[in-house]
């Protein structure tokens, strides 16, 4: 039997992979070491699976912190888990090619991950409670909130679905 944080695990590990295998949000986030998806190596890095807010020491640079929530248990095997990604971006870098960087690498993301199927049973939805939104973390830095919703999460079928 799996554990109440399984799904949660799963649905966040499945984003990350999601995020680090295309080469549109690779080439958004700028690594001179890793180039080209997928780029494993930026986890730890530039993506990291909890939110993380950047020290004003840290080098320059855009990341991507994600974090989830069972938000519903609806049985012993079914539950609903809320994902949020964290675009943040240094002020100094916000000027994009078509917009800041925050929304270009949140779209990006959304391209990926929104209405997919995979994640669970259904497919991924925004969320319907604040699904969009901006955080301050500290004034050299603006972070996109991006929340998505994947409903009726089988622990049974989620190992199955994640791959």
């Amino acid at each position: 039997i799996m554990g109440l944080l399984y799904p949660a695990r799963v649905c966040k590990d499945k984003a990350i992979e999601c995020i680090l295998s295309s080469q549109k949000i690779v080439d958004l986030l700028g690594d001179d070491e890793f180039k080209t998806a997928p780029a494993p190596g930026l986890l730890y890095k530039k993506v990291f699976p909890f939110a993380r807010i950047p020290e004003t020491t840290d080098i320059a640079a855009p990341y991507i912190c994600c974090e989830t929530n069972i938000t519903n248990i609806s049985s012993d095997t079914v539950c609903d888990v809320e994902l949020m990604i964290f675009v943040t971006c240094h002020t100094s870098m916000m000027p994009g090619e078509f917009g800041t960087l925050v929304d270009m690498i949140a779209d990006a993301i959304d391209d990926e991950i929104n209405h997919k199927h995979g994640f669970g049973i259904g497919k991924v939805t925004p969320s319907e409670r604040y699904p969009v939104g901006y955080v301050l973390p500290n004034y050299n830095y603006i972070t996109r909130k991006v929340v998505y919703l994947f409903k009726d999460f089988s622990f049974r079928h989620g190992a199955k679905d994640y791959g």
